[in-house]
């Protein structure tokens, strides 16, 4: 943490089992930026990165391949411009994109949405969405659960808290993890 988190360009990649905190990017997706590419991001902890353009935790810009972006805990992400997209997840101009079974918790900076986008919009389905400003944004603000399930595709969001144990931003000392779920790779267990 404390750079710059995971940047690709024109790549088929995938992006698991990391802990992704505390970076700073100050064009585009503050802890991993996608740009023309296909990818899966899965069972990834990804926390307090922030940009000053679009995707606080994850930006996919101009990705034609498939991206799907699941199993992850998107927790306390921040875009700083007020004319950025999604304080969590920033979709450009992307087609074909997944977002199912995240946790996507703790978006509230500045009255935008943790998920963001313009273009083809996204599934959502089967998130657990807790303490975000704005769930949603395409050509319209979505703001709660019944909503988000209401648009084409999704279905089986739910809102609720994690009940996160031992919240820290110290990944590597008190991991996030939520009740039942095992700890990260090579981190203690939770007490």
């Amino acid at each position: 943490g404390g750079n710059i988190g995971i940047v690709v360009f024109e790549a088929s990649v995938e992006i698991r089992r990391n802990v992704i905190v505390n970076n700073l990017l100050g064009s585009q997706g503050g802890g991993i930026f996608l740009q023309t590419c296909s990818a899966v991001i899965a069972n990834n902890l990804i926390r307090g990165n922030t940009t000053s353009a679009d995707g606080g935790a994850i930006e996919v810009e101009s990705c034609t391949g498939p991206v799907s972006i699941i199993n992850n805990t998107i927790d306390s992400n921040s875009s700083s411009n007020s004319l950025s997209i999604g304080q969590a997840i920033g979709i450009i101009n992307s087609s074909s994109v997944l977002i199912q079974n995240n946790i996507i918790s703790n978006h509230n900076a500045f009255g935008k949405a943790a998920v963001g986008v313009s273009g083809t919009a996204p599934v959502v389905r089967n998130n657990l969405f807790f303490n975000n400003a704005i769930l949603y944004y395409d050509s319209g603000t979505v703001s709660t659960i019944a909503g988000l399930n209401a648009l084409a595709s999704n279905g089986g969001n739910i809102a609720g808290d994690p009940a996160y144990v031992n919240y820290s931003y110290d990944p590597l000392n008190a991991p996030l993890t939520a009740p039942g779920t095992p700890p990260l790779p090579g981190a203690p267990a939770p007490a």
